[in-house]
């Protein structure tokens, strides 16, 4: 995550609770129960990829990072079920990828201003011209984490702590609105987010949205005091998302 988001996860604390049912796993940001699981000792996950040249019997579940159907096995069924086409993982790579999955999602309400300056001041050891220039004269340790979180909350990596700052160098004398500041981040860290979705050949598919429907959004677009809001009717939302 660290690699690929730029931001450097608190310590995980496991906590064993004896209400919980004996294979069942919970995972909490804050208390909160953000997810949960089963895994299987002694078993394996299959899933099938489309793959599959012949069904296997198994313990129906889900799996639980993306909610596909999956089958636990008897970990001596392993060879035959990848024989049979079936994606075959273990159980701790299926806790780690629901874990990882959920802090992706979640990695913008744990950015807290300490690790906001813990991330400025990797930067200024190697540029504290830069630092020294912007923080805290031109822009607030709050305000970096509000633009930090809404590009991580799109998951655009911010790994590229040094272009954004020089992005919000450039801007903030122009405009203080954080939804703006954040569109001029994203322009500047253009090929690192292009880059995230291009496939092997390097080409990039894209879906466009209609000319009327753009137009309609954008003219539905209003400013208020906590940002940029689409005031769109929920009939024509959902007949967009339809």
């Amino acid at each position: 995550l660290a690699m690929d988001l730029g931001m450097i996860i608190p310590m995980v604390r496991i906590r064993d609770n004896i209400q919980q049912k004996p294979n069942e796993y919970m995972i909490k940001i804050r208390g909160v129960e953000i997810g949960k699981g089963e895994i299987l000792p002694n078993h394996y996950l299959a899933m099938n990829p489309g793959t599959v040249v012949q069904e296997m019997e198994g313990i129906e579940t889900q799996e639980p990072a993306f909610g596909l159907p999956a089958l636990w096995i008897p970990s001596d069924q392993r060879e035959v079920a990848e024989m049979n086409g079936y994606t075959v993982v273990e159980p701790a790579a299926v806790l780690a990828t629901h874990l990882t999955e959920i802090l992706k999602s979640s990695c913008a309400e744990l950015l807290n201003r300490q690790e906001v300056e813990n991330l400025v001041n990797r930067i200024k050891e190697k540029n504290a011209t830069l630092v020294n220039e912007l923080l805290p004269a031109q822009i607030s340790y709050g305000m970096l984490q509000k633009v930090l979180q809404k590009l991580l909350s799109e998951r655009v990596s911010i790994r590229d702590l040094e272009t954004i700052l020089e992005t919000l160098g450039d801007y903030i004398g122009l405009t203080r609105e954080v939804d703006i500041l954040v569109e001029y981040c994203r322009q500047a860290l253009a090929r690192t987010i292009c880059g995230q979705y291009m496939d092997d050949n390097g080409s990039l598919h894209v879906l466009i949205l209609d000319a009327q429907i753009e137009k309609q959004i954008s003219e539905s677009i209003q400013k208020t005091v906590s940002g940029i809001r689409i005031n769109l009717n929920p009939n024509t939302i959902q007949q967009i998302i339809n």
